[in-house]
């Protein structure tokens, strides 16, 4: 199968390194506290692209069997290197590509199921966190970041006046306006059609997360445990001006003014929105009890 994303270096343009794999973890690790546990008997992680997230997981909790999957077989295949080249990992390490529509796990048999960032890749979501649930044991866990959809419009919101305001100065050049302007769309577009599969299901991003929909969905496939967690700090806004911005290629004094009318105009939209909402992503950690009581009422 193939990715949009096979056609770039993904970790060049990502900066995705051990150090960075390191980060992510222990980035998650601070959200989820002892939610994430210190070892699982099988693992799934889904959308593991170069291992950028994997390599940190696999180093950091011990894990007996760790299945680890991607769309993309040029990823998968980068993947592997950089996993099998630590001898300390998890004991038994299965690659496989996988798109989550393919029946080729038995239920029951996962203790964790986790992915960084993709569940936004995945056109109908809501099926594969129904399918997670028959595949994870009791007491087995979802752990998924992911984009957040109210921040997001409300960065749409401030970096629209952002660039209103650097047109009318009229002295910046047409390169940086236009790739500003084109970032803006792209992120407009997917805000625009949330949830219309028809439209979304070309692109590569499809999805923007709203709390109370997320929520709705794990508690209807039957998830005893339903949290969404804030992931990004509230009070730094501005932080995600730092993974964003750099990927658009701007010239640095440009890039300069957007972060200083940033600080100036965020505000009159953030400040509309709950603390909750006002941080890039969230994390999804939803758990199967399955206890006697849950297991009737789920029958019933």
């Amino acid at each position: 199968m193939f990715t949009q994303l096979d056609n770039i270096d993904y970790d060049k343009h990502y900066s995705i390194s051990d150090e960075s794999s390191q980060q992510a973890f222990a980035s998650l690790k601070g959200v989820l506290g002892n939610r994430l546990k210190n070892n699982y008997g099988v693992l799934l992680e889904i959308g593991a692209g170069t291992g950028g997230f994997t390599k940190g997981l696999l180093t950091n909790i011990k894990v007996n069997r760790a299945i680890v999957t991607d769309i993309s077989p040029k990823m998968l295949s980068i993947c592997r290197k950089r996993v099998l080249g630590e001898s300390h990992l998890a004991d038994d390490v299965i690659f496989a590509t996988y798109s989550t529509g393919e029946n080729i796990l038995p239920s029951n048999s996962i203790d964790c199921i986790i992915g960084s960032f993709v569940l936004h890749h995945i056109l109908d979501y809501k099926s594969f966190i129904r399918k997670s649930y028959d595949l994870l044991k009791k007491d087995g866990a979802f752990i998924f970041s992911e984009p957040c959809y109210k921040f997001h419009d409300a960065l749409v919101l401030t970096m629209s006046e952002i660039l209103e305001t650097l047109i009318g100065e009229g002295d910046n050049s047409e390169v940086d306006l236009t790739r500003l302007s084109n970032w803006i769309h792209e992120l407009h577009f997917n805000l625009k059609y949330v949830g219309d599969q028809d439209v979304l299901s070309g692109r590569e991003d499809k999805h923007l997360f709203i709390r109370s929909e997320v929520e709705n969905s794990a508690f209807d496939v039957g998830f005893e445990l339903v949290e969404i967690l804030p992931y990004g700090d509230p009070d730094a806004i501005n932080q995600c001006l730092l993974s964003y911005l750099p990927q658009l290629d701007l010239s640095h004094i440009f890039l300069q003014k957007v972060s200083n009318l940033f600080d100036l105009y965020h505000i009159k939209y953030f400040g509309l929105i709950e603390r909750e909402d006002a941080v890039p992503a969230y994390v999804f950690f939803f758990k199967k009890k399955m206890n006697l009581f849950s297991r009737l009422f789920k029958n019933v």
